[in-house]
């Protein structure tokens, strides 16, 4: 699991997407994604951290609404981040971890499950963090079926790793991950929410920021 993805408590979410579209040979090549957003954002995280200017553990909300292109992107024009709450300074950071995760290309997953409508909710108090994606897909039919797809995905990616005999620490915090993944269908909405324990995800963060 890449280092950032721990920093970037979004990719804690769209990894679902992946992780499905991967078992369909659907979603775009891995050459496709652009890591050098991600690695810039982590490089200014760790700046961040390390300063002083940011606490990882301070409470916040943050809500994205926006329309996808059919690059598979965030249309700047449609953007709107319809809530900023709780500590200033980690808004700011997981806005610019939003922002990286768009640039890098990987909501074009997203997008080869023909969504156009995204919402994207962060957030952490004082005893959970979460985050999820709603996606507005063409009808509820379509929705459910993408609902199956993405459970089985998940499920299967998680059976692969409890399978190997031997885990790695990376490998065991992939495992908790997956095993905090919900997915649900509201009529033509589909929902891919993430919720753990604010201790136990902290506890994760920290031994991916002592790994630099």
């Amino acid at each position: 699991m890449h280092k950032s993805r721990i920093i970037l408590i979004l990719l804690l979410a769209t990894a679902t997407i992946s992780v499905a579209v991967g078992q369909s040979d659907h979603g775009p090549k891995a050459t496709e994604i652009n890591r050098r957003p991600l690695t810039d954002f982590a490089a200014h995280a760790r700046q961040a951290l390390r300063s002083g200017d940011v606490d990882l553990k301070a409470d916040f909300v943050v809500e994205l609404s926006g329309r996808l292109t059919p690059e598979g992107k965030i249309d700047p024009t449609t953007a709107v981040f319809t809530r900023q709450e709780g500590s200033p300074a980690m808004v700011d950071l997981v806005q610019r971890s939003v922002e990286a995760v768009n640039d890098s290309g990987f909501f074009q997953y997203l997008s080869n499950l023909e969504g156009e409508n995204l919402r994207i909710l962060l957030h952490q108090d004082g005893s959970h963090v979460g985050a999820g994606l709603i996606i507005k897909v063409a009808n509820a039919t379509r929705a459910r079926s993408f609902e199956t797809v993405l459970s089985l995905g998940v499920s299967l990616a998680r059976q692969q790793k409890i399978g190997e005999e031997v885990l790695s620490l990376n490998e065991q915090m992939e495992v908790k991950l997956l095993s905090a993944i919900s997915i649900t269908t509201n009529d033509n909405e589909v929902s891919i929410s993430l919720k753990m324990p604010k201790a136990e995800f902290h506890e994760m963060a920290d031994h991916f920021l002592k790994e630099e």
